[in-house]
């Protein structure tokens, strides 16, 4: 049962992670529109890991692996939270 739940939110973290490491304007710009450090770079190594995750989750699985991404989904909450509290727009 935990595999099935983990496969929507891994896909997704997999295929976002690749557009941001093929290209990291986009969340670069976010990033910095709320005074986040950010370069293209950093933003390819998370990119990186968070595509990692998401291959982890649809070939591996297991509670580790879903506690992790469920962890990046509510980092990517809070961004969005702060995004929102500062009224500048990211993207």
């Amino acid at each position: 049962m935990l595999s099935a739940l983990l496969g929507a939110p891994a896909l997704l973290l997999l295929a976002a992670g690749a557009a941001k490491a093929a290209d990291p304007t986009r969340t670069v710009g976010a990033l910095r529109a709320l005074g986040w450090p950010a370069s293209p770079a950093l933003v390819r190594v998370g990119a990186g890991a968070e595509a990692l995750l998401g291959a982890a989750g649809l070939v591996v699985g297991g509670p580790v692996v879903a506690l992790l991404t469920a962890a990046s989904y509510v980092g990517f909450a809070g961004f969005v939270a702060a995004a929102l509290r500062s009224g500048v727009p990211v993207g």
